[in-house]
């Protein structure tokens, strides 16, 4: 288990260069956030001046789910799996061309790397072009779930 998963995934996100060139609202992690994530007091640089939401990423990483695909008992090591989701927002006026661009920056990215001693990523799912229900009031979204597999 990697307690620094976030800040290694922006790391991969940030090698890029089309992708943090589209992200003009910049990349967080949930993690460092709070409860509230991106907003104008925590992440004053994901909105313009005149408070509109620019185009970011929010990466949040889920609890360790076992999966015994790898069990040593004598070692005390089994297999597990992460689920990290990215969310990819942008102005509720902006429509999705930009998120649409950047999700498959990400996908480019992200399938088949690699973080510390992981397997490689995998898609596991694509919600698109939906609206945040929570503090972003209803900004485009889209969010990709990957599995991250190790032995630990």
């Amino acid at each position: 288990m990697n307690p620094t998963l976030e800040a290694d995934i922006i790391s991969l996100l940030q090698t890029n260069s089309t992708l943090t060139s589209l992200l003009t609202g910049g990349m967080y992690a949930a993690g460092s956030l709070g409860v509230d994530g991106i907003n104008h007091m925590t992440t004053p640089s994901a909105f313009t001046s005149d408070g509109e939401l620019k185009p970011c990423i929010l990466v949040r990483v889920r609890s360790v789910i076992p999966t015994y695909a790898v069990l040593d008992m004598l070692e005390k090591r089994a297999s597990v799996d992460t689920i990290v989701e990215i969310y990819l927002y942008d102005d509720i006026n902006a429509g999705y061309s930009t998120i649409d661009t950047a999700t498959s920056e990400v996908y480019d990215t992200l399938l088949g790397s690699f973080v510390g001693e992981s397997f490689e990523l995998i898609l596991l799912n694509i919600l698109s072009r939906v609206r945040d229900e929570g503090s972003l009031f209803r900004a485009n979204l889209t969010r990709m779930d990957w599995q991250i597999s190790e032995v630990y």
